[in-house]
C-alpha cells in the first residue's frame, strides 16, 4: 500500500468513526466521578473538566496541535474519544452533549490534520510552523529571508523566489472553511514578507562596474 492509500484509509476511518460512533461495552458499571474518569482499553486513563478533554493528564488539543504529532497518534486519539463517548453516555446521558462538542471539535481537527497531510503529499508542498518557525518543505523560510538581508546574492534571490512561487500554489489551493484559515493566513504573511525581502538589491547587482570601467562610490 503506497504512503498516500495509506494517509486515505486513514482518513476514512476517523470520519467513520466521527459520524457513527462505537457502542463498545464498557468493563465497570460503576458510577462517574466529576471528570468523567475512564480507564480505556489501551491503558489511557480519560477525563474531561468541562471544556478540555485529557488523555493521561495532558489536553488532547494540545497533542493534535503539536507539529510532531502523527498521523497514527491522531487516529488513536479519535479512536479512544468514540470509546470514551459510550462509556460517559451509558453512565451520564446529561452531561454527555457537553462532551461530545468538545469530543467533537478535536475530530474535526484531527480530520483537517489529516487531510492536510494528504494535499501535501498530492502538491508535494508542505507548511509546517511552531516554536516561532515556519517551515516550507524543512526550509526555515524566515530565517531563509534574514540571511538574505545580510548578503542578499542572486542565488538566494533565485531560492526565495521558488519559495515564494510554492506558497503561491498553497494560497491558490486554500480552502475557505475555518478551518484551513490558520494556514492561508500564514501562508499569506510569509508570501508578502519574501516579495518585501526581494525588494532588496543584490550584491551581485550592487558590485557592478560603472560606465566607463569605474566602481560607482
Amino acid at each position: 500500500m503506497s504512503w498516500i492509500s495509506h494517509i486515505r484509509e486513514r482518513v476514512e476511518r476517523v470520519r467513520g468513526s466521527k459520524t457513527t460512533g462505537t457502542e463498545k461495552a464498557t468493563r465497570t458499571d460503576l458510577p462517574l466521578d466529576h471528570q468523567l474518569s475512564f480507564n480505556s482499553d489501551t491503558g489511557d486513563t480519560w477525563q474531561f473538566d468541562g471544556n478540555h478533554i485529557m488523555r493521561n493528564g495532558d489536553d488532547v488539543e494540545e497533542c493534535i496541535e503539536n507539529p510532531k504529532s502523527s498521523v497514527k497518534e491522531w487516529q488513536d486519539v479519535s479512536a479512544g474519544i468514540d470509546q470514551y463517548k459510550a462509556h460517559v453516555f451509558a453512565r451520564a446521558a446529561a452531561r454527555y452533549a457537553r462532551l461530545v462538542q468538545v469530543a467533537d471539535r478535536i475530530q474535526s481537527r484531527i480530520m483537517f490534520h489529516m487531510k492536510r497531510i494528504f494535499d501535501e503529499k498530492m502538491s508535494a508542498v508542505q507548511l509546517r510552523w511552531g516554536d516561532g518557525a515556519a517551515l516550507l518543505n524543512n526550509v526555515n523560510v524566515r530565517a531563509l529571508m534574514a540571511m538574505y538581508h545580510v548578503r542578499p546574492t542572486e542565488k538566494a534571490k533565485c531560492y526565495l523566489n521558488g519559495l515564494r512561487a510554492k506558497l503561491g500554489l498553497i494560497l491558490s489551493g486554500a480552502h475557505a472553511s475555518p478551518a484551513h484559515a490558520r494556514v492561508k493566513d500564514l501562508a499569506q504573511d510569509l508570501y508578502d514578507e519574501i516579495t518585501d525581502s526581494l525588494s532588496v538589491s543584490t550584491i551581485d547587482h550592487r558590485c557592478l562596474p560603472a560606465p566607463g570601467g569605474r566602481r560607482p562610490i
